[in-house]
Order: C-alpha cells, then structure tokens, then sequence
C-alpha cells in the first residue's frame, strides 16, 4: 500500500493526522473542564469527519484514510480521545473507519459532494458504535454512564446529520483550497 504514496503524499497525511489530534485535545480538554462524559465526543463529530474527508478528497488515493486514521489512532493511546487513554482497541477502530472512508470515496467519488456527507455520516456511526462494541467488551470504566444516551434514536440520528454536515464541511473545505498551487502540484 505505501509503494503508491510518495513522500509528499505521506507528509499531508501526517499533517492531517496531527490537524486531528489536534482538535480531539481540544475536544478532551472541554470535557476535563465541564466533567461531562460525552463532551469530547460531541466536539469532536463536527470536526473529525471533515479532517478524513479532506485526507481521501486532496489525496485521491486507496489507503489515504486508512493510513490517516491509523496514525491518529496510534498517536490517540495515551491520549483521551476514541475511548479511555490506554485504549489498545483504538488502533483497529481507527483502521476499521479508514478502510470505510476509502471504500465509500472509491465506489462513489463521482459527486465528491455527496461522497463526502455519506463518509462523514458513515465514519462517525462506525466509529461510535465501534467505540461502544470494544468499550462493552474490555469493560471501560464509566461506559454505563453513557451507553444509554449513545444508543438513543435521537443521538444516532444525530450523529448522522452532524457526520454528514462535518463531512460536507471537509468537501467545503476542500473546495476552497483545491485549485492553490500545494494542492495541485499534490494531485499532479
């Protein structure tokens, strides 16, 4: 998979890996200050999507989200963000996620627009319940505090439209930064 990507390739993935690091601490440390479970969760879905839409539409190849995703997850152990620190499970979420990401930008990448709400959408489901399926089976600490509320038909209808606007935002995004020289010279 690494033989197609050339190094500027890889350095723009881990760019975006960091930008997401990035902003999950942010979203952590909101939720140290108010003492609320979900509040990183909540941050974070309007961003998050947006990041790995940006990763598979500047990249444009098989694997970019995956290896996105990957690096993000690793990097996400020790930290607070996809699960509790410490959280190995993370690795095969964030591998699980990105090998969705790239699935859906390689069937649909005709109407990048539409391709992007439905990565955003798909992402944030996928990752919330995968979450939630790996928090249940390795028994993390205080998911009975939110198990309930993450299950609602109310949350997950909501994760999907908030997944889908961050994934359009990762399109808008986009749209505005793809016709800079970085980005062209990137794609040629």
């Amino acid at each position: 998979m690494l033989k197609k990507f050339n190094t500027k390739d890889l350095i723009v993935i881990a760019l975006l890996a960091g930008l997401y690091v990035a902003f999950a601490l942010a979203g952590a440390i909101l939720q140290t200050i108010l003492e609320f479970p979900m509040a990183s969760a909540i941050i974070n879905i309007f961003i998050s999507s947006a990041v790995v839409v940006l990763t598979c539409l500047i990249i444009k190849k098989f694997g970019a989200a995956i290896l996105m995703l990957l690096i993000y997850s690793v990097v996400a152990i020790p930290l607070p963000v996809l699960g509790t620190p410490g959280f190995l499970p993370k690795v095969i979420i964030g591998l699980i996620a990105g090998l969705i990401a790239d699935s859906i930008y390689n069937i649909f990448k005709r109407n990048e627009k539409v391709t992007s709400i439905i990565i955003g959408s798909a992402v944030q489901i996928a990752m919330g319940f995968m979450i939630l399926g790996f928090g249940y089976l390795f028994s993390i600490p205080n998911l009975e505090k939110v198990i309930g509320l993450f299950l609602s038909p109310l949350i997950i209808i909501a994760t999907i439209i908030i997944g889908g606007f961050s994934g359009y935002l990762g399109y808008f995004i986009y749209q505005k930064i793809k016709n800079k020289a970085f980005i062209k010279q990137l794609q040629s």
